[in-house]
């Protein structure tokens, strides 16, 4: 992951933002970026979940943030939040906030007749939309999409380059499906029965290359930021993410 230097915020601002509490640390150090465990510099936050807790006293990361009642063993400044997960989200919003998109449709791009597209929607070239599939307000979609038959994309939504959505799926709010994806294209994971595919807001990850196949729910809780088969990336609203 590369360094994320776009502003500075001191350790207690941050502390601010999401609503947690330094246990150790000086409150004005300054942080540059966010990054994970192993990349992070002395000027950057990262988080520590079990069983990672145990070796993230060896990071090099100027803050790290773990679970409320953890135990940590480190010299690093310390931050307690709920949930450490949704607070990384929060902060990679923030020290790096999206790429600006220009709004529209290219010409490049096939937009069946059938399909219904929001507003401010930026569809990109060579992204394919079948027919009846919906696209929400404020979603962007990136060249060489595929968005399948009867699929419901929600709003504020982000698909990368390559991203295969099959038929039927439906996406919720406020995803982002990284690039190269497949949701909905018969694999393994953790699935259930279901007449759809349901890509709410994140999973844990089902599993290396899986997609959740036709007729299964992939099951993504609100407010618990994490990677959807095959990559599909969401994120915690209470704390202010887009």
């Amino acid at each position: 992951m590369e360094r994320m230097l776009e502003m500075e915020k001191t350790l207690q601002e941050l502390a601010t933002l999401l609503k947690g509490e330094i246990l150790q640390g000086d409150p004005g150090m300054v942080l540059k970026g966010v990054n994970g465990l192993e990349e992070a510099q002395n000027d950057q936050i990262s988080f520590a979940v079990p069983p990672y807790l145990e070796v993230a006293g060896q990071s090099r990361a100027g803050a790290i943030m773990i679970p409320r009642g953890a135990q940590f063993k480190g010299q690093q400044a310390v931050l307690a939040v709920e949930n450490p997960r949704a607070a990384f989200a929060v902060l990679l919003q923030l020290f790096r906030p999206p790429e600006a998109v220009k709004k529209g449709i290219s010409q490049y791009a096939f937009i069946h007749p059938s399909a219904k597209v929001g507003k401010n929607v930026a569809i990109l070239p060579f992204a394919y939309v079948a027919e009846d599939a919906e696209i929400g307000d404020n979603t962007v979609i990136y060249p060489h999409v595929y968005v399948g038959r009867h699929v419901k994309i929600g709003s504020d939504c982000t698909l990368y380059s390559n991203v295969t959505v099959r038929e039927d799926c439906i996406v919720g709010d406020r995803v982002i499906l990284q690039a190269g994806c497949v949701i909905g294209g018969g694999g393994g994971g953790d699935q259930h029965p279901h007449p759809k595919n349901t890509t709410k807001t994140p999973t844990r990850d089902g599993g290396p290359g899986g997609g959740g196949g036709k007729g299964v729910e992939t099951n993504i809780h609100p407010g618990t930021p994490g990677r959807a088969r095959g990559g599909a990336w969401g994120t915690n609203q209470q704390l202010g993410t887009v």
